[in-house]
């Protein structure tokens, strides 16, 4: 968009438009070769193949939905003018698809620091989740694709935390990937776009735990036949993971 935006306020300035022009094929293609890489990554993980170093690849997508799609109560009587400055709370919701293997909605409510410590607890728990269906992560290599931004993947205490893994055996390998700003994961953006269809459909949710009941029913309403495992997790609260892999599972 932002590349669109400059191109249509060049004007007459061929040279400008040109030089933006290439910019922008540039753009695309790094867009393309980042999703080309996911896709195959993703394929992997679903038909559970083993890599050159024969670690079976397990892909996992992690991202948030908006905020004002989770807002609660929701009622017919809050469309009334006299609740329009009504600020209601919100809750946060994270999905996780691990492809071949499970598709998870963590939701928290607002006293839960969104931060990389619940990104990091949320992942730590598909993890014990694929151990519980008896999967070996000593043998596999873990992919997480997530958004270019501190909150969600790209921060300092999931990569400790992941390095802690695979230096202690736990782990046969890790690796991070983040698509560059502008870019979207078009997978889980479509499966929120649906989430959110959903959600509207229902005009009587009255608190946290009625959208976790709404959430349940949306899950397995929706035809995945890669992912059997699915659930809804609510966080009431997470460890501080901050402080190192050893610290967080002591607490």
């Amino acid at each position: 968009m932002r590349h669109k935006l400059i191109v249509s306020r060049l004007g007459n300035d061929w040279k400008a438009r040109q030089a933006q022009m290439i910019a922008y094929g540039s753009h695309l293609r790094r867009q393309y070769e980042d999703r080309v890489q996911y896709w195959a990554t993703r394929a992997q993980s679903r038909i559970r193949a083993l890599s050159v170093r024969q670690l079976r690849t397990i892909c996992i997508i992690v991202d948030s939905i908006d905020h004002s799609k989770l807002r609660w109560p929701r009622s017919l009587v809050l469309q009334s003018k006299d609740f329009a400055s009504f600020n209601r709370p919100h809750l946060t919701c994270t999905g996780v698809i691990c492809h071949g293997y499970s598709a998870l909605l963590c939701i928290s409510e607002g006293h839960v620091s969104a931060d990389s410590s619940r990104t990091t607890e949320i992942i730590m728990h598909t993890l014990q989740r694929l151990q519980r269906d008896m999967v070996d992560l000593r043998a596999c290599q873990l992919v997480i694709q997530s958004d270019n931004c501190s909150k969600e993947g790209k921060n300092n205490t999931l990569l400790r935390t992941l390095s802690g893994l695979v230096s202690s055996r736990r782990l046969g390998r890790c690796e991070l990937r983040y698509l560059e700003s502008g870019h979207s994961h078009e997978d889980v953006d479509a499966w929120f776009g649906l989430l959110a269809g959903f959600i509207e459909q229902h005009q009587e949710v009255d608190s946290p735990e009625a959208f976790v009941d709404l959430l349940n029913a949306f899950l397995h309403a929706q035809p995945r036949p890669h992912e059997q495992d699915r659930a809804v997790v609510k966080l009431d609260q997470v460890r501080n993971w901050s402080f190192g892999l050893d610290v967080a599972l002591k607490m």
